[in-house]
């Protein structure tokens, strides 16, 4: 197959302003760090990002000003701290619009844009406020015929009269990007240890770009097959960036985070 390698700048500017995307990892983990710092190099605007459970990646696009809304459990950077410091002042200074669902909400919205439906049922989230109250207005959601029309359904059992089941809208992102262990340049890749819900986004998205600490060939992939994360066909791009996942980089980058 051709290679699929390109360079992390190239790679950046095929995500434009205002594009939809997701980004693989949980909290603080393996995140496309690289990535990330270099559409912020690049200045993007308006992103419109869909998460389950992000950290630091999310939080330096928010202070960066790159980001305009957003669809998430949550935002935060576990052991190392709560929510966000910069999260939390664009909600609290409304410069991000936002929705919030539970984390295995976000995650089955996933696994319908994944599975090419437009919802899943659930049982999640009942008798909770995350449920009960929008955050997005109905002329925000409106104005992005990206976003669903409403945050969620609840509907009765067709087949168990008086159950009541939440209907929870799939999520289409434009792009998906996800930094792992080792890659072929045609786009074969492996995650050592927890993969989170990286490769439902992935199916989910209609572009996926994988950053990747070693570029390797496909016969040592190959030599154990079961434990390979996505397949060429799913991958567009691939990007060599060593240490990619890292918080902070030896790169020089200047990021003016806004006041609160």
């Amino acid at each position: 197959m051709a290679s699929k390698l390109i360079g992390l700048a190239d790679a950046a500017r095929l995500v434009p302003d205002g594009a939809t995307l997701s980004l693989g990892g949980f909290t603080a983990q393996r995140h496309p760090m690289a990535f990330v710092y270099e559409l912020i190099r690049q200045r993007r605007r308006d992103l419109y990002l869909f998460g389950h459970s992000p950290g630091g990646d999310w939080d330096i696009l928010l202070g960066a000003g790159c980001v305009k809304r957003v669809e998430l459990a949550y935002e935060a950077d576990e052991a190392f701290g709560t929510i966000g410091p910069r999260w939390r002042r664009a909600v609290q200074g409304g410069q991000v619009e936002w929705e919030d669902y539970s984390n295995f909400g976000m995650v089955t919205r996933f696994q319908a844009g994944a599975m090419g439906l437009p919802f899943l049922p659930t049982r999640t989230m009942f008798g909770s406020d995350v449920m009960a109250k929008a955050a997005l207005t109905a002329e925000q959601r409106a104005a992005d015929p990206r976003t669903s029309p409403q945050k969620l359904a609840v509907i009765e059992s067709p087949f168990q009269p008086g159950e009541k089941l939440i209907l929870l809208p799939a999520i289409h992102t434009e792009f998906c990007v996800l930094h792992v262990q080792k890659a072929t340049e045609n786009g074969l890749t492996r995650v050592e240890g927890q993969t989170f819900a990286d490769n439902i986004q992935a199916l989910c998205a209609e572009t996926v770009i994988v950053t990747a600490e070693e570029i390797v060939p496909e016969d040592e992939l190959r030599r154990e097959p079961e434990r390979n994360f996505l397949p060429p066909f799913a991958v567009k791009h691939v990007v060599h960036v060593p240490l990619g996942h890292t918080l902070t980089r030896s790169t020089n980058i200047m990021i003016t985070i806004r006041a609160s």
